[in-house]
């Protein structure tokens, strides 16, 4: 049985702020912020890939791990552009803002 299975519902609320809160964040024009939102782009696809065949615990943890890289380019980018950096993953997996 897939361990994504159970926690389908968990990865889905977080997809969804993921992309409420980071697909209309706007580069600015600055190269660097692009290139650090086609980043954390990919690591949202990686992240969602890896989550949807993890079969255990290690491989959910680097699903996470993934996701939590992604975030963290946005959220510069977002300090950046003198925004709130927005959701991060803290201690335990709990967000934060």
């Amino acid at each position: 049985m897939s361990a994504s299975l159970p926690l389908k519902p968990t990865w889905t609320r977080c997809s969804s702020v993921w992309v409420e809160t980071f697909s209309t964040l706007d580069d600015g024009g600055d190269p660097v912020n692009r290139q650090a939102l086609a980043d954390a782009g990919e690591r949202y696809e990686t992240a969602q890939v890896q989550f949807g065949k993890s079969e255990s615990v290690a491989e959910l943890l680097v699903a996470r791990s993934i996701a939590v890289e992604g975030i963290q380019s946005t959220r510069a980018v977002r300090t950046r552009l003198g925004f709130r950096p927005g959701p991060r993953s803290g201690p335990g997996g709990r967000g934060t803002r």
